[in-house]
Parts: C-alpha cells; sequence; structure tokens
C-alpha cells in the first residue's frame, strides 16, 4: 500500500525539486503516481530533441544562428503543461545522476507569473524569481568550486558596480555575493537603475540581465540553463520585450528558453503579439523560412491514457478501470488537474473507497454517474464548494486572502494580514493551519526558514534554506485552486471591502520595510503595485484622491527606475485621473501634481509618444513656479526631439534652457569661444595636471545641474558636428570645474578640449588633456556615461594618430563597456561602429570581419535602431564585395541610398554612403565612378576630424587621382595636382599629430610618382618601400591594393616580369585576407599572369616570413570583441604597450 498523497504532486506548479509529502493520511487515501507523466512521449521527445541540439550549438559559429531553442507549450488550465517542463528536467536529473562522466550538468530555473484580477502581473516578476532561485539553488548546492567559477565568470562579464546595482531587483544574487565577502550596500546603485540615469534605465536593465544569463551559461560554469517562465500570458510587456532579446541572441548558445501559455477560447494578451513578431522578423530568406518558436499544445488526455493514470493510481489493470475512467473522462474531457480533483470528489463522497476487506480499491458505479449528474461542469466550483465545506473558517480566510495576492507569498506576509483581520491568531496557531493546507493540497512549500539559538523566534530570518523551522514561503498548489479561492468572495461590495483591505495593509508593509531599508527591495515591490491595482479597481472618497494619486506616483516612479515604462505610464496616468477630481490639483497640491506630470512626460517620452510628453512638458512648463524646476523639463523635451531624429531642435531646446539658467549667450557664440578658450588655455599653461587634480569635488547643487545641461548640449551639438557649440559647452564646463569643483562630467568637458587642441595641430596638448582624462576617471565618481563618451573622443581624435591599433581597440572596447553598462545606447552603438571600423581598416581577415560585424547589425536590428542599422550594413558593402566568391560588382545596385539633402540632420548618412562606394570602386577599378564619389567628398568638410573618415578620403581619393592621371590623358595635371594635394595634407597631419598612418602615405606617394616619374627603378623602390611598411604595420589590404598597383603600372609599361611578381603577391595577399572576390577580379583582368598553375605556386608564407604585426593579428583576436561576452582583457601585449609613446604629463 503506497503512502497517500493528496494529489498536489501531479498538478503541480512548483519549481523546487520536491520535498518529500509529509506524513500523510490513512492508508485508505488516494496515492496518486508522482513523476510520471501520461500520454506525453512525443513533446517529452520533442524537448529532448531541442535541449541536445545545445551541445551542436556550443560547437557552431553563430552566423546563421538565429538565437537559443525557444519552446513555447500551449495548453488549456490543467493540462499538465508546467508538469511536462518540470519532469522533463527531473528526467535529465537523472541521467546527470547517473552517469556523472557523461551527462552535461544544468540549471532548471523557473518563475511564474500571476494575476490576482490584474490585467498582467507586475514588472519583470518572473524573470526576477527565477533568476532569485538561481542563486539561491547555487547557494544550497554549496559546491565551492562551482560557486568560485560562476562568481568568475560573472564578474569576468558584469564587474562589481553592476552586481551591486542588480541585487535591489535579485534578492539571491545579493546572499551570493554576501557570501562572497561582497557588501550590496557598497556602491552608488542610484547611478545604475535610477537617479539621473533613469532616461537610460530600460537599456540598463536589459544589458545586465543579458550579461547575467550570458555569464552563467558560459562554458567556463559548465552549466547549461533550461529557462522556464510559466504563464507568459500574464506577463507584462517589459518581461516580454527583454524575453524577446533573450531568444535572439545568438550567444546564448547554452541556453532553453521554455515558456507556458494558457490557452482559453478568445483570449488576447501581450505574450500573443510578442510571439506573432518574432515569428514574422526570424522567417526570412536567409533563415530558410524557419520560425525560431518551436510550438507544443498540450491537450487533454483521451481516453486511453486517462485510464492509465487511473489503473495506476488505484493499482489495477486498465480493463478494470475503464469504466470508471468513462465517468471521469465525461466530467473532465481528459483535463488532468480535473480528474485528480473528480476522483478526490468521489473518494470524499464514499464513491470510490479502499475495501479492507478485498485489499483493493472499489467504486459504485450508479453513484459515480449520480455524482458527475449532480457536480458542476466547472471545476472551480466544486474546488470552492470543498473548501467551504471541509476547511475550517480560518484556512478558508487564508486561503481567500492569499489568492488576491500572488501565487507565491511569504509566510509572515501572509499572517501579519490574517492577525490584522483577527488579533487572536497566534503564530503557532497560524503555522498549524498552513501545515493543514499543505498537507490537503492546496498550498506547497518552496523552503523553510531556519531558526538560530539567537533567532528563534525570529519571523525575518529567511535565508531561504531548507532547514528546520518554519515554513517561510507558500505557493498554490495549482493556478485553479487559487482562482477557485478567490470565488469564495462574491463580485460586488464584499469583494472590494476585501482589495481595500489587502491594499491597505500591503501598503502600510510596504512603507514599513521601506523604512527599515532604502530602498525597498524588489521583493517587496509586489506589495505596492498590488495595492495600486485594487484601490484603483474600487470606488474612492474624495479625501483620498490625493493619497490615491501619490500611491500611483510611487509605483510610476519604481517601474521608470527598472525600465519598465509601460507599466509606468500606466500608473501615472491612473495617479493623474485621480489628482484631477480634486479641487485645482496645481493650487491645492503643487509637488505632487509637478511630480506625476514631469514622470509621466519622461514615461510617455520613452515609449515613443512624442506628442502627449510634449504637451505634458508644456503644462509643467506654464505652471511651475520657479525657473530651477523647468530645468528637467527642458532636457526631457531634448531628449523627445533628438530621439525622433530632430537633432537641429534637440540643440535649440538646450541651447533656449542654458540662456535661462546659466549666462550662456544668445550671439556672437565664436567670440565667446575664442575668449573662454584663452582663459582655459591660461590656466593649463599655469598649472600642473596633477594641480588640477588636488581640485575638490564639487557640492554645488545648482552647478551640477548646470553642468548636466551644459554636458547634453555638448554632446548633441557633437553628434550634430556643430563644433562653435560643442566647444563653447566644453570650455565652459571646464573653468565651472575650475572655480567650483570637479563633476563627474569634467572628464568629457577635457576630452572636448582634446578633439579641440588636436584639430588645431596642438597634438602635445590634446595628448595631455587626454592623459588627465584618464586620470580623471580612474579617479571614479561620475556618471558612466560621461566616461564612455570621453574615452570615445580622446581615442578616436587624439590617441589614433600615436597609438597601435591594439590598443586603441581595447580602449574603443571599454568605452562600449561604459556605455552598454549605463544605459547610454546611443554612444555605445557609435563605439560599436567605430570598432568594426578600426577592426576592417586594422587588415584582420575578412571572414572574421565580417562576422563580427553581422553580429552588430543583427544587434541594431534587434534593439530597432534603424539609422544605425542602415549605417552598419553600408559598413559591410565594401567586406560583402571583397569576401563573396564569385561575387561581380553590379554598379546599379551601388547607387546613393535617397537622403533628403535639405535634412540637416541626416547629411552624414551621405558621407558613409559615398565614403564606402568610393572604397568599392577603388578596390574594383571603377575610376570614373570613384572620381566622381571623390568630387563629391572633396566639396563636404564636416567629417575631416574623424581620423578614419580622414585617412579614408583622403587615401582612396589621392588613389583615383593618381591612377586617372595614368589612364588618361584627360585633365592630368588636373588630377595629379589633386593627388598631390591629398598627399600633402596627409604629409601634415603625419608630421603635426603622429605616425601611424605613414604606411598610407608611403602608398600614396608611390603612386603619385609612378605618374609623373620615367625612373622605373625609382617608381619599384618607392612601391616596395609601401608594401613593406604596410606589411610592418600589419594592414595587409594596403599591402595587397599597392602590390596591385605596382603590377598594374608595370603590366601597362610592358614590364611582364616586374607585373608578373607583383600581381601574384597582390593575389597571395588579397588571398591571407580572404578577400576571394577580389582574387577573382585579379584572375578576370590578368588571366595570363594568374593561371591556375601560377596562383599554386605563390604562398601567402613564403611572400610575406615573419612580418611582426601582421602575425600577432589573427581572427582569434576579434573574439574578444563579440557582443557575446565582453572583457576587460587587453588587446595590447607587453610589446605594444612598451611602444606606446611617452608624453610628459604635463607637457
Amino acid at each position: 500500500m503506497r503512502i497517500a498523497s493528496s494529489g498536489r504532486t501531479f498538478y503541480d506548479d512548483g519549481y523546487s525539486d520536491g520535498e518529500d509529502d509529509e506524513k500523510q493520511g490513512l492508508d485508505n487515501a488516494l496515492s496518486f503516481p508522482k513523476n510520471k507523466l501520461y500520454g506525453r512521449s512525443k513533446e517529452l521527445k520533442q524537448l529532448r530533441e531541442l535541449y541536445d541540439s545545445l551541445e551542436t550549438a556550443e560547437n557552431q559559429e553563430t552566423t546563421g544562428q538565429t538565437g537559443p531553442p525557444f519552446v513555447v507549450v500551449t495548453g488549456y488550465p490543467g493540462s499538465g503543461k508546467s508538469s511536462l517542463i518540470r519532469n522533463f528536467a527531473r528526467g535529465l536529473k537523472q541521467e546527470l545522476k547517473m552517469d556523472k562522466a557523461n551527462a552535461t550538468p544544468f540549471f532548471f530555473v523557473a518563475g511564474k507569473y500571476s494575476s490576482s484580477n490584474r490585467r498582467q502581473d507586475h514588472p519583470f516578476s518572473a524573470i526576477v524569481q527565477a533568476f532569485d532561485a538561481l542563486f539561491r539553488q547555487i547557494i544550497r548546492d554549496n559546491d565551492p568550486s562551482e560557486l568560485q567559477g560562476i562568481r568568475r565568470s560573472i564578474q569576468s562579464v558584469i564587474g562589481g558596480e553592476d552586481l551591486h546595482a542588480l541585487t535591489p531587483l535579485i534578492p539571491g544574487l545579493a546572499a551570493f555575493m554576501e557570501r562572497d565577502g561582497l557588501n550590496p550596500q557598497d556602491d552608488n546603485t542610484d547611478e545604475i537603475l535610477g537617479g539621473a540615469s533613469r532616461d537610460c534605465a530600460w537599456n540598463q536593465v536589459k544589458y545586465l540581465f543579458q550579461s547575467l544569463l550570458r555569464a552563467i551559461s558560459s562554458p567556463e560554469t559548465g552549466r547549461r540553463i533550461i529557462f522556464f517562465l510559466d504563464n507568459l500570458d500574464l506577463a507584462d510587456e517589459s518581461s516580454l520585450d527583454l524575453l524577446s532579446i533573450f531568444v535572439r541572441d545568438r550567444s546564448l548558445r547554452r541556453i532553453m528558453i521554455v515558456c507556458s501559455i494558457q490557452s482559453m477560447p478568445g483570449s488576447h494578451h501581450a505574450a500573443k503579439d510578442m510571439l506573432t513578431e518574432l515569428e514574422d522578423t526570424t522567417k526570412q530568406p536567409q533563415n530558410g523560412n524557419k520560425s525560431i518558436i518551436t510550438k507544443l499544445d498540450v491537450g487533454n488526455l483521451n481516453l486511453e491514457d486517462l485510464n492509465q493514470f487511473v489503473g495506476d493510481t488505484l493499482e489495477l489493470e486498465p480493463d478494470k478501470t475503464m469504466p470508471l475512467s468513462k465517468i471521469i473522462y465525461n466530467q473532465t474531457k481528459g483535463n488532468m488537474f480535473f480528474a485528480v480533483n473528480f476522483m478526490q470528489e468521489m473518494h470524499r463522497k464514499n464513491v470510490l473507497y479502499f475495501s479492507v476487506i478485498a485489499f483493493m480499491w472499489e467504486w459504485n458505479l450508479e453513484a459515480a454517474g449520480e455524482l458527475e449528474a449532480e457536480l458542476s461542469n466547472d471545476m472551480l466550483d466544486v474546488i470552492a464548494k470543498r473548501i467551504k465545506e471541509e476547511m475550517p473558517q480560518r484556512m478558508q480566510r487564508a486561503l481567500t486572502i492569499a489568492s488576491y495576492t500572488r501565487s507565491v507569498l511569504s509566510s509572515t506576509t501572509l499572517f501579519s494580514l490574517m492577525q490584522k483581520e483577527d488579533e487572536s491568531l497566534t503564530q503557532a496557531e497560524f503555522d498549524g493551519m498552513l501545515e493543514e493546507a499543505i498537507k490537503e493540497g492546496y498550498f506547497q512549500r518552496l523552503y523553510y526558514r531556519r531558526r538560530t539559538k539567537k533567532k528563534k523566534d525570529d519571523d525575518n530570518d529567511d535565508n531561504g534554506d531548507n532547514g528546520g523551522g518554519r515554513i517561510a514561503h507558500v505557493r498554490f498548489a495549482h493556478g485553479q485552486i487559487q482562482q477557485a479561492a478567490m470565488t469564495l468572495i462574491e463580485h460586488g461590495s464584499e469583494r472590494d471591502k476585501m482589495k481595500r483591505f489587502i491594499a491597505l495593509h500591503l501598503k502600510d508593509l510596504w512603507n514599513d520595510n521601506n523604512k527599515k531599508q532604502k530602498p525597498a527591495s524588489a521583493e517587496d515591490n509586489w506589495m505596492l503595485y498590488t495595492a495600486a491595482d485594487f484601490l484603483n479597481s474600487i470606488p474612492s472618497e474624495p479625501e483620498h484622491y490625493a493619497c490615491l494619486a501619490n500611491l500611483n506616483l510611487t509605483c510610476g516612479e519604481i517601474a521608470l527606475e527598472i525600465g519598465a515604462f509601460k507599466p509606468a505610464s500606466f500608473y501615472l496616468r491612473k495617479g493623474l485621473r485621480a489628482l484631477e477630481k480634486t479641487n485645482k490639483p496645481w493650487t491645492s497640491h503643487y509637488d505632487l501634481t509637478l511630480s506625476l506630470l514631469r514622470m509621466n512626460a519622461k514615461a510617455e517620452l520613452f515609449l515613443g509618444n512624442y506628442e502627449l510628453s510634449s504637451s505634458l512638458s508644456l503644462q509643467i512648463l506654464k505652471h511651475c513656479k520657479t525657473v530651477e524646476e523647468k530645468k528637467p523639463t527642458y532636457l526631457t523635451m531634448s531628449l523627445a526631439k533628438s530621439d525622433q531624429g530632430k537633432y537641429e531642435e534637440s540643440v535649440q531646446i538646450l541651447m533656449s534652457a542654458l540662456e535661462i539658467f546659466t549666462d550662456f549667450p544668445k550671439r556672437f557664440l565664436t567670440l565667446h569661444v575664442v575668449s573662454e578658450i584663452r582663459k582655459v588655455k591660461k590656466y593649463f599653461d599655469s598649472h600642473t595636471n596633477d594641480f588640477f587634480l588636488l581640485l575638490p569635488d564639487m557640492e554645488s547643487p545648482q552647478m551640477t545641474s548646470n553642468m548636466e545641461l551644459l554636458q547634453v548640449t555638448a554632446h548633441r551639438a557633437f553628434f550634430l558636428q556643430n563644433t562653435v557649440v560643442f566647444l563653447l559647452c566644453s570650455l565652459r564646463m571646464i573653468r565651472l570645474s575650475i572655480q567650483y569643483g570637479i563633476d563627474g562630467r569634467t572628464a568629457s568637458a577635457l576630452a572636448g578640449y582634446a578633439v579641440y587642441l588636436s584639430s588645431m595641430g596642438d597634438q602635445n596638448g590634446a595628448i595631455r588633456m587626454g592623459r588627465l582624462v584618464r586620470q580623471l576617471l580612474e579617479r571614479g565618481g561620475g556618471p558612466r556615461k560621461s566616461g564612455s563618451r570621453a574615452i570615445y573622443m580622446v581615442t578616436v581624435w587624439v590617441e589614433t594618430w600615436t597609438t597601435p591599433i591594439e590598443t586603441i581597440m581595447n580602449s574603443l572596447h571599454r568605452s562600449h563597456k561604459l556605455g552598454m553598462e549605463a544605459g547610454d545606447l546611443e554612444i555605445a552603438f557609435v563605439v560599436r561602429m567605430s570598432l568594426f571600423r578600426f577592426v576592417f581598416h586594422g587588415g584582420y581577415p575578412l571572414d572574421a570581419v565580417r562576422k563580427y560585424g553581422q553580429e552588430i547589425v543583427d544587434e541594431f536590428a534587434l534593439l530597432k535602431t534603424e539609422s544605425n542599422r542602415r549605417v552598419m550594413e553600408d559598413f559591410l558593402l565594401p567586406i560583402e564585395y571583397l569576401f563573396r566568391k564569385g561575387n561581380t560588382v553590379t554598379w546599379d545596385a551601388l547607387a546613393m541610398p535617397e537622403v533628403d539633402p535639405t535634412d540637416k540632420d541626416k547629411q552624414f548618412l551621405l558621407f558613409y554612403f559615398t565614403l564606402t562606394r568610393l572604397m568599392i570602386a577603388v578596390f574594383f577599378g571603377n575610376l570614373q565612378y570613384a572620381k566622381e564619389l571623390a568630387d563629391q567628398l572633396a566639396d563636404r568638410q564636416r567629417d575631416d576630424s574623424v581620423h578614419l573618415n580622414l585617412l579614408n578620403r583622403i587615401t582612396f581619393s589621392s588613389l583615383v587621382y593618381s591612377r586617372l592621371a595614368r589612364k588618361t590623358k584627360t585633365q592630368r595635371k588636373k588630377n595629379i595636382a589633386r593627388a598631390r594635394r591629398c598627399a600633402g595634407r596627409l604629409r601634415k597631419l603625419v608630421y603635426s599629430k603622429g605616425t601611424t598612418p605613414l604606411f598610407l602615405l608611403k602608398l600614396m606617394d608611390a603612386d603619385i610618382l609612378a605618374s609623373t616619374s620615367d625612373s622605373l627603378d625609382e617608381v619599384q623602390g618607392h612601391y616596395d618601400t609601401a608594401i613593406a611598411s604596410a606589411l610592418d604595420s600589419g594592414h595587409i589590404q594596403f599591402a595587397a591594393l599597392g602590390s596591385e598597383l605596382a603590377g598594374e603600372y608595370f603590366y601597362n609599361a610592358a614590364k611582364e616580369g616586374l607585373a608578373e611578381k607583383y600581381i601574384n603577391d597582390a593575389c597571395a595577399l588579397y588571398k591571407e585576407w580572404r578577400a576571394f572576390a577580389k582574387v577573382a577580379h585579379l584572375v578576370q583582368q590578368y588571366p595570363s599572369i594568374l593561371s591556375l598553375e601560377n596562383q599554386k605556386s605563390v604562398e601567402f608564407t613564403n611572400l610575406v616570413g615573419e612580418v611582426g604585426m601582421y602575425q600577432r593579428r589573427k581572427s582569434g583576436d576579434l573574439d574578444r570583441l563579440s557582443t557575446s561576452i565582453p572583457t576587460d582583457v587587453p588587446f595590447r601585449t607587453p610589446e605594444l604597450m612598451a611602444a606606446e609613446p611617452s608624453v610628459n604629463n604635463d607637457a
């Protein structure tokens, strides 16, 4: 005889690994089979195939892979969706126990969305549950080697400050950190998930969760992850957005994501829209029109499978139980949850009983039929009726109160709610009641609270570990039980009374916790959300309108801080509506009205509702009492214009704000710039860097606010290339720092000044400012977005002229990481594109560069940054044409995309489109088209200060003009003059700024000499010098291009021997660069020279030999640049570090 079970194991929605049931009941109680599924072999096979595909994906390239396996399990409530996933994971764990040597260890983590009369659950609730459970599981396992491995992986990917930033969201992570001796309260988490950086909150949350998932599933941890989100149909939009990013992240190759959705006729939810959008965007030709979603429909059991279940439960042969099974099937239609409850109801009514005479289960078939007719078709009514008839009044009340909170509930919270209503309830009585509810199958225990000797009766001693003591958390054994418990109170005034009671008490509990811990843990925020939801859904008295508005404001602020903009907008709008019911809210509740409007304007801005955001902002400007209160609104309005691509208008709004809040001039800006330059130059001429670093920190809130406004204006003007405004703001920030103390934004101001000095030819001064920028950043204390932008400007505008490319890439990588961590996607994306361009320029193999560039395009597409994606795809054009085998250039396809010439904000697109096509035209010899493009670029002056823009523009334009001078007599002198002007400009830059582009100057000089000199030996000597210089600096593509140009020159001069040598060299170099289409182009152009036999005889290794820099540049380095796992491992070698320029700090 088996020990009795209340049946909860079978329809269990829990995620713990099944603690043993307590000693249960009498021998004649029903005992349902544990850990066994019926009728699900097909689904289990599909899940296993998808899980096994993780092993293959781990060893494959990410190209062509759309993301981790993503399974959506659908079915009616009670059909066994959760049981299917849990039993699948349990089977894998059994395999792991039996064959540890060959089976791959994994984590099974899960979270469940729930709804107590709400449209959807609170922001990120199930995702946070899953991560929280994961870290608690790691702590419980207490494997020292695994703990250390996971810590190392997480810290290498995310870093200490970001770990601390996540602890308010994931309490289990805080416990994990404390075990490692880290204090979650050490760092300034406001900068990460709130405060001034709140506009970047969603980007930060996305980046941190994504990085955390990557770290835990990295090969270093040796673990895979099965990530299960239950009841996705109740998920909030923010969770769905995050999930959408997870399932399209190609780097998550060791993760299997599974979600369950309840199939309800006529239901529509946000998850359905998200899945439809995923299918539409992933069914692309390049993906074979295959969706990334695997759908499993878990239907009810058929009669045969249900009969097998009944036979196993009663320990009888299936042919004997078939008559009973038919009655059960007619009542439940094969729904497992309802079948279990119907059998329990038959047992309760003594229709199904254990015969002590026959020692077997028996039943009254006629009575069973009568019971079927008697019971309602709605099994929720049956469950509710059983609760009413069998459970004591207090337990009924506990189930009812719990059903109106959430599916997982702290026993301390439930006891507090119960005691609020019944002060005579003791802790011992409450504990006994919980044990009884668990025994009856209504609740499940999740884990225990330990009792220590010091804190035997401490209700708050909750560490989430198994052990002796009271139950810490409980959850409903099934969502249908929760729904049934909710029906114990009928709709109307009684239900409203229950909602008000729970809402007010949860609000008080949250306030108490907030006083103890500032800010309150995200684990407690559900209380505030639930309170607001309930009070918003029931009528309120006029005297409570302001309190309700304030409650919604707090909910909206919390949602904004974690990037949940749709919930934030929902609560803030509710707060405004409540406040509008008061008499003259601007008069009676000025501060509350201002805060609600300000937060709502920000939320609508982030949702893309620009007109509504603008309308709310105008209301604020109209009613603000003080000028200072208007400042945040100007920033919001400016950001709205920027998000719409209206950068000119954005800068104008900011300049208007500066004129109001500071002494920013309205006109004659250039004269003010000259004056500011003199003052700043005079200061640094008379003070050392060390003296500047001794300046105190800025303490004036007003000056700090002005610095923020100046910085935002400077950055907007910088990307708009409004040099005067950018420089004036940067200089004003420096002078404010000198006068009032150093601010976190001072570094970006100094970076702006460094850019100016470099553009004016004062490279030593620029390098000095760059070093001061890095010293300030090492000092810390500033916003990360400022650090990201400062490093980017110093690296790209100053250091590129003197620093090896590996060091530049390492610096840009750091800038990108800081930008992503701060949620500043604007700068992070710009840095990513710059990093890609340096990789391409640096001569890395094209197959690796192409893969890296495609990762960036995919990331931009995922985050829906259309303009960045468009530019990035254009950056990839030369690589596509050079790399793809058998590709022929279709010049019509390279026609310039249409860009409105009157749209100043998009003129930079024209520059990049023109430059990429110029490169293709030069490599593939279409000189007339190349000349048209070079002439267009000659008319533009706005991108000259950007290092790679300038080098590529000068180099390829010069090569066009010098080659045309050799090929055509028309305008020969004019073309030579143009080529010499380009070379002269680069020569001046090399002498004034640095020698990193010296190899390009040598190539340009050689090609100009080929157009003007009759000395073949002299021309050959210059080409050889240029080729060797390019190879020595690692730029194999320019060595290949130089060899091709030399071969072309000698071929036209009828020097076949020299032509053959250089053309073969070019072919070998292009092959090594992986420019296979270019090799095919050379073969087509020189068929007699590049015969198949000649191609085989020329090998790159024989040609290049031991060329220092290039031999160290292999595609493996690019793995460190991948979006998969950012690291802080430097690219520079000790030799390169030693070769970095040494510039006097105070020179």
